[in-house]
């Protein structure tokens, strides 16, 4: 929003300008931000329409700091909410989507554990990846995906079966 000019060549105008500056200042993890004055202007283009509420519900979340983004892990977090049987790798798209976006995220997190400043970011993901596909599952089945372990909620150790003596 805001107005650009773009060709071959060149892309320059308001738009791109503030699109740049939330980019780079207010996105700060891996999120696709939707300003204020975009959702404003949506919300008023469709206001009087009833899918709007369902639309926005779906594929837009509000984090902690205020800023709204678009829910990307809608889609594989859909597909986690509903039990189907075992899936075969290979034969269930968003299975292996998810899977594979799992595997990522918590190599990542290992990876990145000396770049704090990148290790935010990943956090941030495998929280949001928590949060939204996993944290509304409500029955125990080994064919959902399974929460990233986040530094400092690793599984502990069992104490020891006796008690010392001192």
């Amino acid at each position: 929003m805001g107005g650009m000019h773009h060709d071959d060549e060149i892309v320059f105008g308001v738009g791109v300008i503030d699109a740049y500056r939330l980019e780079s200042s207010v996105a700060k993890y891996p999120r696709i931000i939707i300003s204020k004055t975009v959702l404003a202007k949506t919300q008023e283009f469709a206001s009087d329409d009833e899918v709007w509420d369902a639309l926005k519900a779906a594929r837009l979340r509000r984090d902690s700091d205020g800023v709204w983004f678009l829910h990307y892990l809608n889609d594989i977090a859909a597909a986690n909410a509903h039990p189907r049987g075992t899936p075969q790798p290979g034969t269930d798209f968003w299975y292996d989507c998810g899977v594979s976006i799992q595997r990522i995220i918590q190599g990542m997190l290992e990876e990145t554990v000396d770049s704090p400043d990148v290790y935010a970011k990943v956090h941030w993901l495998g929280d949001y990846w928590n949060r939204e596909v996993v944290g509304h599952q409500t029955w125990d089945d080994d064919t959902n995906f399974k929460r990233i372990v986040l530094a400092g909620n690793e599984p502990r150790p069992s104490p020891l079966p006796f008690r010392p003596k001192f």
